[in-house]
């Protein structure tokens, strides 16, 4: 650094560049510098005024940008509004609509009838929590009253077999 700021300031400086000496060997040097320094600051410049000039593209495409936003937003209610306007002028007038006149026995028939099928639902969720709620005593006894009822009715199974049996039997002695 110190090479090069003594470049710098002898360059500016003439009077004292006249004073200083510089040994040969030094002059290539600094005068290589000097140019290195010419060339990095230009092309500092250049990518600075780049970046400038970049930077005011963005700000103006930004700008682009935050105007056509403003525009359609300010737009779209008048957008809207001409479509809805368009699309009733396109339209065919509506029909006049049909008078129904309304039974009043019908709708009080049609409360009845709800009302019935309201009770009638109570009922059912009322028996079916008493089946819900049935003791165990009772799901124990059903097992044995369904064997009960089986037994009787093949019991009445055997009963009528028999009959039927004794019955042909007779037949055939009283045919003999």
């Amino acid at each position: 650094m110190g090479v090069l700021w003594v470049s710098h300031f002898l360059r500016r400086n003439p009077r004292v560049a006249s004073i200083v000496v510089v040994s040969r060997s030094a002059r290539p040097a600094i005068t290589k510098a000097d140019k290195a320094v010419s060339r990095a600051n230009a092309r500092v410049a250049r990518l600075e005024a780049q970046n400038r000039r970049l930077k005011l593209q963005l700000l103006e495409v930004e700008h682009r940008r935050l105007e056509q936003q403003l525009e359609d937003a300010t737009q779209q209610p008048h957008r809207r509004l001409e479509q809805q306007l368009e699309d009733a002028i396109t339209q065919q007038p509506q029909r006049k609509r049909k008078r129904i006149t309304v039974d009043a026995n019908d709708i009080f028939a049609a409360f009845d009838d709800i009302m019935n099928a309201t009770n009638k639902a109570r009922e059912e969720e009322a028996r079916e929590a008493a089946i819900r709620t049935t003791s165990p005593t009772t799901v124990q006894a059903a097992p044995a009253a369904v064997q009960a009822s089986s037994k009787s009715m093949c019991t009445w199974w055997k009963l009528q077999c028999t009959i039927i049996l004794i019955s042909q039997e007779t037949s055939l002695y009283s045919r003999a």
